[in-house]
């Protein structure tokens, strides 16, 4: 498991185990170029991840204090956090969707100046899932030419036909 980058002549792997306490133990199930040059990972069980745009260092963001505690884990399992998608808006916020979180912030919005500048007293905006009628499910965050967010949630998951919601901000 693990991210390869392509520079025009060579590929360069950042992969497990040799980055053992990263999210390179989880598949990956989102990645994103922000407008900064930084790729961001979403993990299915491991946070998720931003290269920064030098590619030499990684930001990582999951169950632990030193990541700011900023992604929320599944019930019954406080390590693994699952962030199956990540979108980018027209203003350069970055959008990931904490599948199942605990604590019901189910889409967060990650500000353009975090992005630039990750910092602890930077507050990323969060989405609790009692906007959307306490669904915990969501799997997929889409941005369309409105600029509204819609979120979606995988096939069998649907209850009552209520699995796709669109926020208008």
């Amino acid at each position: 498991l693990g991210l390869c980058r392509y520079n025009g002549n060579e590929w360069r792997v950042w992969s497990y185990p040799r980055y053992k306490h990263s999210v390179f133990g989880y598949q990956h199930h989102s990645v994103l170029s922000d407008m900064d040059g930084g790729i961001w990972v979403g993990t299915w069980g491991g946070g998720m991840a931003r290269y920064q745009p030098n590619g030499d260092s990684l930001d990582i963001y999951n169950h632990t204090v030193e990541s700011g505690e900023r992604l929320s884990a599944i019930p019954g399992s406080p390590r693994y956090i699952v962030v199956p998608d990540l979108e980018l808006d027209e203003f350069g916020n970055v959008w990931a969707v904490n599948r199942s979180a605990t604590n019901g912030n189910v889409l967060i919005c990650i500000p353009r100046d975090f992005v630039r500048e990750p910092s602890e007293d930077k507050t990323w905006i969060y989405f609790h899932r009692s906007l959307f009628r306490n669904f915990p499910h969501f799997d997929r965050v889409t941005i369309d030419g409105q600029g509204r967010k819609w979120i979606a949630s995988g096939g069998a998951t649907v209850i009552d036909g209520q699995g796709v919601y669109a926020i208008d901000d």
